[in-house]
């Protein structure tokens, strides 16, 4: 004769599949909102944008976007950045402030 706890973990996997289905249930039962009536009548009764080929798009664009000048500037700039960082990555303390910060506090005994 098997024990009563062998008895109840033998079903524990029945327990966590019917467990499982019935919060996919209830979760098929859920409302959606009416996503018709976040269109307003405007966008609703304007038509479609039209489509144009792609060679008039692109007869708009400029034809040369990065130039010599957009070169040296982005250049310039990293190389600024570069050194930022190497000066971010040096310490924060001179060794009098941080010398100052590892004493202890004097505080005077309460009387």
């Amino acid at each position: 004769m098997r024990s009563d706890l062998q008895s109840r973990l033998s079903f524990a996997p029945l327990r966590r599949g019917t467990l499982l289905l019935g919060g996919i249930a209830l979760a098929a039962c859920t409302q959606f909102p009416e996503l018709n009536q976040s269109v307003s009548a405007e966008a609703r009764s304007g038509g479609f944008p039209a489509l144009v080929p792609v060679e008039v798009l692109l007869a708009d664009a400029p034809q040369q976007q990065v130039t010599d000048t957009t070169t040296t500037s982005l250049e310039a700039r990293a190389a600024a950045l570069r050194s930022r960082a190497a000066r971010l990555k040096g310490t924060v303390l001179n060794k009098s402030a941080r010398a100052r910060l590892e004493q202890k506090p004097d505080i005077p005994a309460e009387g």
